[in-house]
């Protein structure tokens, strides 16, 4: 398998399925076998998985549904003297 042959694999499942967004999950869960090639052989120099270069390859149409990770907003500690008390530590 090439990267042409899992970006095939890619559309033709988000044509099948026309998912609103989709993300590396919903790769993994509706296109496995493209997935697991990309998770492989389609890296940065970091280390992560090249979505970027993946999903420019993609038709247009599902070029703008993809949705990277959000992250969470961590919510804040509100207890002062206990806050206090680990900076002292």
């Amino acid at each position: 398998m090439d990267l042409a042959e899992a970006i095939k694999i890619l559309n033709c499942a988000l044509r099948r399925r026309q998912p609103a967004k989709f993300t590396a999950t919903w790769t993994y869960c509706h296109a496995p076998k493209a997935y697991r090639y990309i998770r492989k052989n389609v890296r940065t120099e970091l280390g992560d998985i090249d979505w970027d270069s993946v999903t420019c390859k993609l038709d247009k149409q599902f070029q703008r549904r993809w949705m990277h990770l959000q992250s969470k907003k961590a919510k804040t500690y509100r207890n002062i003297s206990e806050v206090r008390k680990v900076m002292k530590k």
